[in-house]
This record gives structure tokens, C-alpha cells and sequence, in this order.
């Protein structure tokens, strides 16, 4: 008996691996989905996840279901994913900032395209510069004129050295050939005070703080995005402002662990690109000030090895300090 139970066991082994790819892919997923996220409930990336969590939950059939891991530089949920088994029930939501740590921190021992499955970018999002409304200034062109007539005496706020505020700054000091002095604060409110109460010149601040604050003692004058966003209709890019090299996008993605089933993949692509085509989810990203960022996961991962190369050249030319 336990020699034909071997050879039925053998038999059912061998009819799994030669199951067809359209079989698993239709049969998944069969359980709840686990989307880890590397932020404290309520913020812009937990508030992202979950609007694409309801989304997918709808469009696949089971739960997915988000779990908060706030960590430093992501690492909690980076580490479970690495771990996870390969079969698309444990993901993690990425950020564009994840690609520049191995650069920036020495033993950062991960490498998005090789470690993990890079399935689909999700949204985006970017800088807006605004000015102190009481400088004569009205466009980025006027501010980079008045900053160069004041070498060393303009300040600029952002949310923190690293941060995508500050380096859309550092590409737009590059290109502008100026130099200006960086206030990095413990958050972007904080230096959103301080501009509105003249204590520094410009900020460089993300698209829903600005718009918090509209109306108020600041003049926006330029947005760091590849084109206006709904929120900022009249405000001119940084490419329209003369300064193209200065473009900064930051987005968040999706990845699942290394060697994730190419049918598996196709299953989140196809569903997530059903989600951001869709116009009442596209308001709802603009209402958080975001913007529909949808590529596959081909074009994501080319992507990241053309974002790789160029933060390579970049941060060296900006000197930014390693990571503890």
C-alpha cells in the first residue's frame, strides 16, 4: 500500500506541473491578497493603497486587504515581500524614492528588478513651488533672476533632506545654474508655516498642501509634474518655465516577490489597468493630489533600470549625504 500511494502522489505531482498557465491564472486568486505598506494609516501612500485595494477587491473577487507596516526607508514590508512565496498573495506597494537607497545607504542589500517583481506603477504625483506672495515675483523665471541679483541670501523649505521636495530643488539649482539655501524641516507643514510667514522665500511642497493653503499669503509659480495637474490648471510646468531637466515625478507602484508567475502578473495588470482607466477613480486621485501613473510590468520594469541610471549620474553631482 504505501508504495501505491507513492506512485498516486507521483502521478498527482506531475498533472500539477503540467497544469496550463490559463488554469492558475483563472483559479487566481482563490484567497485574500495582502498589500503591505510602509505607512501609518491616513496619509497620501496608505490612502492610495486602500482606493486601489477597494478597486482590485471588486474586480478579482477576494479581499485584498492592506496591512500597515510603517518602517524606516519601507524596510518591514521590503523584508516580508522578499520572504513571501512567490504566488501573488503577499505585495507590497513601492515609491520611487525606494529606487535611489541603494545609492544613498552602503549595506542596502536590495535591487527592485532583481529581488522582486516589479507589476505596475499606480500613481503619481509632484512638487509645486510657491513664493512668499509679498516678493515681486510672478513666474520660476522672475525667481531665478531675483535668487541670482541675492546669491546666498534666498532660502527654499522642503519636507526633509532626500525627499523628492528637496531633490526636484537640487535639479531645478542644476539646470538654473543658481545657487539657493536648503531649510530642510521635520515635515512639510512646518515649512509651509514658515513661507507663509516670510521666513523663507519659495517651498517646494506637495500638490494637496499647496492647494490647503490657496488663497493665503502665497504665489505658486510652478509644478514639477510632466503636465498641470486638474488641481493647478494655470500653473505652468517646470518644462514651460524653461527648465525641462528640472521635471520630477514621485509615484507609487506595486511589486510582488522575485519570480512571481507571469500569469499571475497579467491577472493585477489587467485589473489595474481597468481601475485607472476608469474616470470617477481618476477624480479620486486628483481629489488626494495625485494623477493616474499606470504602466505594465514590462514597461515598469524598464522603467526602473532608465530611473536607476539617472539617479546614478545625478546624486553624486548633488552630493546628498548617506543613510544611517
Amino acid at each position: 500500500m504505501p508504495r501505491l500511494f507513492g506512485i498516486v502522489e507521483a502521478f498527482v505531482m506531475i498533472a500539477c506541473a503540467m497544469e496550463p498557465p490559463s488554469a492558475r491564472a483563472e483559479s487566481y486568486p482563490s484567497r485574500p491578497i495582502h498589500l503591505e505598506v510602509g505607512f501609518a494609516p491616513g496619509g497620501v501612500a496608505d490612502i492610495i493603497a486602500r482606493l486601489y485595494a477597494k478597486e482590485l477587491t471588486v474586480r478579482l473577487g477576494q479581499s485584498v486587504i492592506v496591512d500597515n507596516l510603517p518602517s524606516t526607508y519601507n524596510m518591514k514590508p521590503t523584508e516580508m515581500v522578499f520572504r513571501a512565496a512567490p504566488d501573488g498573495y503577499t505585495l507590497m506597494q513601492g515609491a520611487s524614492d525606494m529606487l535611489m537607497l541603494p545609492m544613498l545607504k552602503k549595506n542596502y542589500k536590495y535591487r527592485f528588478n532583481r529581488d522582486f517583481t516589479p507589476i505596475a506603477t499606480l500613481a503619481s504625483s509632484w512638487t509645486i513651488y510657491a513664493i512668499n506672495s509679498n516678493l515681486p515675483i510672478q513666474s520660476m523665471k522672475e525667481f531665478i533672476e531675483y535668487a541670482k541679483a541675492n546669491e546666498g541670501k534666498v532660502r527654499y523649505g522642503s519636507g526633509g533632506i532626500g525627499t523628492p521636495m528637496h531633490l526636484a530643488v537640487e535639479l531645478l539649482e542644476q539646470q538654473s545654474h543658481v545657487s539657493l539655501i536648503h531649510v530642510p524641516y521635520q515635515s512639510g507643514a512646518a515649512s509651509l508655516t514658515d513661507l507663509l510667514g516670510g521666513r523663507i522665500e519659495m517651498g517646494s511642497m506637495g500638490l494637496a498642501s499647496a492647494k490647503s493653503v490657496e488663497g493665503q499669503n502665497i504665489r505658486v509659480i510652478a509644478q514639477a509634474g510632466s503636465h498641470r495637474h486638474p488641481m493647478f490648471p494655470d500653473v505652468p510646468t517646470i518644462a514651460e518655465s524653461g527648465y525641462p531637466e528640472a521635471q520630477l515625478e514621485y509615484w507609487f507602484s506595486l511589486f510582488g516577490p522575485a519570480k512571481l508567475p507571469a500569469d499571475v502578473v497579467e491577472v493585477l495588470d489587467k485589473a489595474l489597468g481597468e481601475i485607472s482607466a476608469d474616470f470617477t477613480f481618476q477624480k479620486q486621485l486628483t481629489r488626494v493630489g495625485m494623477a493616474p501613473f499606470f504602466t505594465n510590468s514590462e514597461t515598469f520594469r524598464n522603467y526602473i533600470d532608465q530611473e536607476t541610471d539617472r539617479w546614478q549620474r545625478i546624486i553624486p553631482q548633488i552630493g546628498l549625504p548617506e543613510l544611517d
